[in-house]
Parts: structure tokens; C-alpha cells; sequence
């Protein structure tokens, strides 16, 4: 990673100008999507406000268009508004914005999609973090599960993923039973 953050917020912000001059205007889903790329960029920089300012905008443009919270691209800006809440340590909020990502996911036809394995993988990180590593774990196969059943075994990248923190977490809940 080039960490080039700077660059590719103006390169955003440059794509983003040339969306809102079409006569579709700011309120597209392809403005939406820069939007949300844009707040991708700030979390990596740590810039939550900007971030969750940016996943916000998103959001509402996303839910404009499909007439409320009814969409998996709202699902995809609540996710990430709910990964700056725990980047934060706000585990309260980003699982409930967590929850509520999974719930679009399957009120609309995608509950066993990838990204819903993602939606609980971030769920199961929460209560890893908050201890309850027995709950984390079945979340965690939940998603793995999923995961597999959709991209295959495995399960691609995001299931590599989860295995690790499957691994971690079952680490963690064998220190905290030994001690």
C-alpha cells in the first residue's frame, strides 16, 4: 500500500465534480459510491468525522434513490459507518449499525452473500472484543460458512480473513480459560 491518501482524496474529489456536472447530478449512485470511497480513504487516515461524514452523505443518497434503507449499497455505507464507530471503541454503535447492515442484507435477497459474511464477521470482531469470545466464534462460522457457500471452499480472501480470527479468538478464549 502506497498510502497515498492525499492524492486520492483529490483524485476523488476530482471524479466526484465530474459526476455532479451530469444531468443526473450529486444525487447518483455513482456520486454515492465516490462519496463512500472518499470515506474509506479517511478512515485509513484516522479522520473519523470526515469519514462518517462522507459514509453519511452516501447513505443518504443511497437511501433517496431506493426510497429509505432499502438497498445492499445503504448496507455497505452503515458497514463502514459502524467500522469508524469501533475504530473508535464504540462497540455499542458499531454493532448496532453492524446489525442493522446483516438485516438489509437479508431482507433483501443477499443474506448469504459475501457480504453479509463480512456484516457478521464484524458482528463476531465486536464480541471478541467485548469477551464473548464463545458467541464471537459461532458468528465466525456462521460467516465462514457462508462465505464458503458462496465463493467456495475457503472461501476467497474474506474467508481467509475470518479463519484468522477465528484462530485469534479461539486463542484468546483458551489464555482466558487457562488463567
Amino acid at each position: 500500500r502506497q498510502r497515498r491518501y492525499e492524492e486520492a482524496l483529490a483524485l476523488y474529489a476530482e471524479s466526484l465534480a465530474i459526476k455532479e456536472a451530469l444531468p443526473e447530478g450529486r444525487r447518483s449512485a455513482r456520486c454515492a459510491n465516490t462519496l463512500n470511497n472518499m470515506g474509506l480513504v479517511h478512515r485509513r487516515q484516522r479522520r473519523y468525522d470526515a469519514a462518517l461524514e462522507r459514509f453519511s452523505e452516501a447513505l443518504a443518497i443511497y437511501e433517496a434513490l431506493a426510497g429509505g434503507r432499502r438497498s445492499v449499497d445503504c448496507a455497505w455505507a452503515l458497514r463502514n459507518m459502524g467500522h469508524v464507530r469501533y475504530d473508535q471503541g464504540r462497540d455499542e454503535a458499531a454493532l448496532a449499525l453492524y446489525e442493522e447492515a446483516r438485516a438489509i442484507y437479508e431482507a433483501f435477497g443477499v443474506g448469504q452473500s459475501v457480504q453479509c459474511a463480512r456484516a457478521l464477521n464484524a458482528i463476531a470482531s465486536v464480541r471478541h472484543r467485548q469477551r464473548r469470545y464463545e458467541e464471537a466464534l459461532a458468528l465466525y462460522g456462521e460467516a465462514l460458512q457462508m462465505c464458503e457457500a458462496c465463493v467456495g471452499p475457503g472461501g476467497g480472501s474474506t474467508g481467509a480473513l475470518i479463519r484468522r480470527n477465528m484462530a485469534n479468538t479461539r486463542g484468546r478464549a483458551q489464555q482466558r480459560s487457562t488463567s
